[in-house]
């Protein structure tokens, strides 16, 4: 997952790798977050759905 972030001297934009979510193994076909930003769905070519939740 990235981040975005102003870059030191506040004018651009950059993004920064935040972290690797594992559990697909085959082809990502489709991504989705909820409303409140707490759960990112994740579909594959196997048609298989995973989910990670946000920690507070």
């Amino acid at each position: 997952m990235w981040k975005r972030e102003m870059d030191g001297n506040g004018k651009k934009m950059k993004h920064v790798l935040d972290r690797i979510l594992l559990k697909q193994e085959n082809a990502v076909t489709a991504l989705t977050v909820n409303r409140s930003s707490t759960v990112l769905y994740c579909g594959s070519s196997d048609g298989l759905v995973n989910f990670w939740e946000r920690q507070q």
